[in-house]
């Protein structure tokens, strides 16, 4: 699976521009969204809810025209909005917050109603196509604990985690189970300067590539399990956890990283 985030770091008159721009040209999809009220005024934190959603799903002008251009097109694969609950951080239990994001959902299926639409990647899901999991664990025996059952991946908290799969109110509802970010390790030599994995860092290529088929061996033998996306392709900036440095060289070979990641006949 291939996940694009894009971030717009605008300030926040930009934003409320973009926005305005966006209710001129969709007029019925931004009432849909964020309904003004009588005198036209806006709710300081719907405006923010606004930014969010043109932010996540780049639902700007520009952006919506590529979405209506390029939804016939085989490299996209979903829609993901909102990723972890960041710009809805109380979705767990905040009715509003979960309201908005349903209405998200909807909004993009508008657009595009081929394409799946993990509303909130990662924890906290509302109305989701997939029901989608991140777990930073570095241990492959904690993934099976956590994860060994389909009620484990569909309850939480889980084991070494702090979050829940559904925000409350909402319970599975026979969505295939991915998970979509693990992983995440890093070499020690790499972690300097303040640059970052996640967990414990591994000294050597053994080391790194026993972790990573661990991980891989563990996650294919839970049968309910029906994808999972590694963290992550390369390294970003300070965030050094890919599988290929930041100006693409690999770190180990094409033929390691295939014998652990290829099909190897079940998933």
């Amino acid at each position: 699976m291939v996940k694009i985030t894009v971030f717009f770091p605008c300030k926040l008159r930009v934003l409320i521009k973009i926005f305005a721009m966006f209710c001129q040209q969709y007029k019925p999809l931004a009432k849909t969204i964020l309904p003004l009220n009588k005198s036209f005024t806006l709710n300081l934190s719907k405006v923010f809810y606004a930014c969010f959603l043109l932010q996540r799903t780049q639902l700007s002008p520009a952006v919506a025209k590529n979405i209506f251009s390029n939804k016939l097109k085989s490299r996209f694969f979903c829609w993901v909005p909102f990723n972890e609950s960041w710009g809805v951080e109380h979705i767990l239990k905040d009715k509003t917050q979960q309201d908005f994001v349903n209405k998200v959902y909807h909004a993009t299926k508008q657009i595009d109603s081929m394409r799946p639409v993990i509303t909130n990647d990662g924890w906290e899901h509302t109305i989701s196509d997939f029901v989608t999991l991140h777990h930073y664990t570095q241990e492959g025996a904690t993934l099976t604990k956590a994860f060994g059952e389909v009620a484990g991946c569909v309850g939480g908290p889980w084991l070494d985690h702090d979050r829940q799969t559904f925000a409350q109110g909402y319970l599975h509802q026979g969505q295939p189970i991915l998970l979509t970010e693990f992983g995440g390790t890093s070499f020690v030599k790499d972690t300097i300067g303040g640059n970052w994995g996640y967990g414990s860092a591994v000294a050597n290529d053994a080391e790194y590539l026993a972790r990573l088929g661990n991980f891989v061996d563990s996650i294919r033998a839970l049968p309910h399990m029906q994808g999972f996306c590694y963290t992550q392709l390369t390294d970003v900036y300070q965030e050094v956890n890919g599988l290929l440095y930041f100006d693409r060289t690999q770190k180990q070979t094409l033929t390691s990283f295939a014998q652990i990641f290829g099909n190897k006949g079940n998933k």
